[in-house]
């Protein structure tokens, strides 16, 4: 039997490896797996078309994870993926609530856990990986080389929260928000610094709401140990800077 779950997250992992989360009608978080293999892009269609995406008020089989690996404490199964359905988009009446049910004073509050460097917390520890934050303050967006990942495109924001804390070029994993940046540079042949100072004026002058989450334990080369890191899983902004449309609508062919 189907559960109503409302996505507030969905994010880019490897590949076209995808992760998924959402809350239900208590504002508790559960995040959908699939196991070995994990959810893929095609995971988040049928037929008709998207049906998980953020906004997405959907009816979905799952099962929680007996012993989840702390601090991904809202891992569940999901059971029966070609059986969930579209039942509504939510209004912004309803996605604010849903966002502010879920949201913390601060970064620190959110995982129960110390935060290292403002960026990282230690694998085993917190009570939870994901929340929402108002950021008191929208500094920058950056779009372009990565010198975390060599050629590759970067994604990044560094904001402040409502504690005066700031967080430097955190990683966006929020799949909406890049596929709408590929294809503003790559079909419209839109410069990458333009496409961030829109993104960023928009941000600093919206009612933005953030997304946060923690990756699973990796450890850069770097490092003599893993660490789970802090990254921006979702921005939403109202009015919304996407004007309704999601990862799907900006999807390449």
């Amino acid at each position: 039997m189907g559960q109503e779950i409302l996505i507030t997250d969905v994010t880019r992992m490897r590949g076209n490896r995808v992760c998924i989360a959402g809350v239900d009608r208590q504002a508790k978080t559960v995040r959908p797996d699939l196991g070995p293999g994990g959810v893929r892009e095609q995971h988040l269609y049928n037929e008709q078309g998207v049906v998980i995406r953020p906004r997405a008020v959907v009816s979905i089989d799952l099962v929680p994870v007996s012993d989840p690996v702390l601090p991904h404490t809202e891992d569940c199964l999901w059971i029966a993926p070609e059986q969930t359905t579209l039942l509504r988009l939510a209004d912004d009446k309803a996605w604010r609530l849903a966002l502010s049910r879920t949201a913390y004073d601060t970064v620190a509050a959110i995982f129960g856990a110390p935060l290292h460097d403002h960026k990282r917390v230690a694998p085993g520890t917190g009570i939870r990986s994901l929340g929402t934050i108002r950021p008191a303050a929208i500094d920058r967006v950056f779009l372009g080389a990565d010198q975390y990942k060599g050629d590759e495109r970067g994604y990044r924001l560094s904001f402040h929260d409502s504690s005066g804390q700031a967080f430097w070029r955190l990683s966006i994993t929020d799949l909406s928000l890049r596929y709408y940046v590929d294809h503003q540079h790559t079909q419209k042949g839109i410069a990458l610094p333009k496409i961030a100072a829109h993104l960023q004026r928009w941000f600093q002058n919206a009612e933005t709401w953030l997304r946060l989450g923690l990756t699973r334990p990796w450890q850069p080369a770097d490092e003599d140990r893993a660490w789970c890191f802090l990254q921006v899983t979702g921005i939403y902004t109202f009015p919304d800077y996407l004007h309704g449309a999601c990862f799907a609508d900006f999807a390449p062919a």
